[in-house]
């Protein structure tokens, strides 16, 4: 039998959870981190540390899986 996982929750008319927009992939969680994937099947983060890019003056945290990515991108 294969696994099923639970991405939305409704009781009668009211939505009590739903994952079903969620975007969160190993790849976008920080490593060791545990969640769930809009599926609802647990996943564990591999992105690696945050690091700290200073621009202007500014400190922005970024991951560095997502340090290329474009607007509207994944980061892949």
């Amino acid at each position: 039998m294969s696994e099923l996982f639970v991405n939305k929750v409704v009781i009668g008319s009211a939505v009590m959870a739903d994952l079903t927009g969620d975007t969160v992939t190993p790849e976008t969680l920080l490593e060791g981190v545990t969640a769930h994937d809009c599926s609802g099947a647990p996943i564990t983060g591999e992105a690696k540390q945050k690091e700290s890019v200073f621009c202007s003056g500014l400190c922005y945290v970024i991951m560095p899986a997502l340090k290329d990515a474009k607007a509207g991108g994944t980061g892949a």
